[in-house]
């Protein structure tokens, strides 16, 4: 029997997605799925370094691993309103970004392009790379006066009754950021 390394995030997606097969709900043939529950970011530089042969990857990783890995037909997280944002702290609403400290959860991360593309003034010396899951708090804490906040963490603001000030949007509010793809 082959064992294949399917990497997940805690992202509900991922997990509605895999449960069936990882629960053995759905009897595979041949093969038993060992998942690796990781950041998006942290699947993206495993998928880079071919640690994975099924995995959740963003829609940016991808564009580097496209002669790596290939797109499923299934999987790709598509949401209105669920998209990567900007927030900040109340009273810092109207700051110039290009002067502002920006978390990100990673470079790979389709979160880190579009606010590239959306905001390109912003320096790269700027970017503070943090797990998506400690991003949320690094602005409540200041430690990040404005963040670019990937749709990960959203249980966890909904949940955590942190409600910092959403301020723009990014391009991808209707648009994939990840996708599932598997090494041929």
């Amino acid at each position: 029997m082959k064992t294949l390394r399917v990497g997940l995030s805690p992202c509900p997606n991922d997990t509605f997605i895999f449960h069936a097969l990882l629960e053995g709900f759905v009897e595979l043939e041949n093969f038993h799925l060992e998942p690796v529950f990781e950041d998006v970011e942290t699947l993206n530089v495993m998928a880079r370094n071919g640690e994975l042969e099924i995995t959740k990857i963003s829609f940016h990783a991808y564009g580097h691993l496209r002669n790596t890995y290939k797109l499923l037909q299934a999987g790709a997280a598509l949401g209105r309103g669920c998209g990567p944002l900007i927030v900040v702290r109340e009273g810092d609403e109207e700051r110039d970004l290009s002067t502002a400290k920006i978390a990100i959860p990673g470079k790979l991360t389709s979160a880190n392009l579009l606010l590239r593309l959306f905001a390109p003034r912003v320096p790269a010396g700027s970017l503070i790379e943090m797990t998506f899951d400690r991003i949320m708090d690094a602005v409540t804490r200041a430690a990040s006066p404005t963040v670019n906040w990937d749709c990960e963490s959203w249980p966890t603001w909904v949940t955590g009754g942190k409600r910092p000030t959403v301020t723009r949007s990014l391009w991808a509010e209707s648009s994939p950021a990840s996708t599932l793809a598997a090494r041929p």
